[in-house]
């Protein structure tokens, strides 16, 4: 198993390898790309990491693997939207996310888009970090909310050797939010 795909079970317990089997992904390239894709890797980074171009990175995402993830999750288009791809392999009723144990004493508040949930921490020594990154959040202080939430995912990382996965949910969602305007003049849904 690649380095990547060790780290995406690690980080963000997925049952990667089921979800190369459904998919009938069996190149190393393809489970490379979707590893470092679910990780957070923007296609660019994904380049540099690969010794490739990001439109190369970019056209095979696009050709041979979002048509397969899209079948997969019943949807028309998903235009390279990881966080909704991801979101759907952590639902557990979709059979990909891992049964590890809970972690302890974990707790709840209102977070920060259409009433979901966000967990706080798993020691809660960050809480009033995420407290302040949600209140940012639904300020419309998205850069505020975003630096909050890299600065957790980081401490998450250091102290845990990784970070909790609904943090990079809901960044990727500041960072959409922040760049609304641009990807709305550009035409991206």
């Amino acid at each position: 198993m690649c380095q990547d795909c060790q780290e995406v079970i690690e980080k963000l317990q997925i049952d990667i390898e089921h979800l190369f089997e459904t998919l009938n992904i069996q190149d190393n390239v393809d489970r490379r790309l979707i590893c470092l894709s679910l990780l957070g890797y923007t296609p660019s980074e994904i380049a540099e990491i690969t010794f490739s171009t990001s439109d190369a990175i970019r056209s095979r995402l696009a050709k041979r693997i979002s048509p397969r993830l899209e079948n997969l999750m019943k949807v028309d288009s998903l235009r390279g939207n990881w966080t909704r791809i991801l979101n759907f392999l952590l639902d557990r009723e979709n059979g990909y996310r891992l049964d590890l144990p809970p972690l302890p004493e974990t707790t709840f508040f209102s977070s920060m888009s259409m009433g979901g949930k966000f967990l706080l921490n798993r020691n809660e020594i960050d809480s009033l970090t995420r407290i302040g990154a949600t209140e940012s959040y639904s300020l419309g202080l998205h850069y505020q909310a975003s630096e909050l939430l890299y600065d957790i995912w980081q401490q998450e990382k250091q102290q845990f050797n990784s970070g909790d996965p609904e943090v990079l949910i809901y960044l990727q969602n500041c960072l959409i939010e922040r760049n609304k305007k641009q990807l709305e003049q550009d035409e991206v849904e």
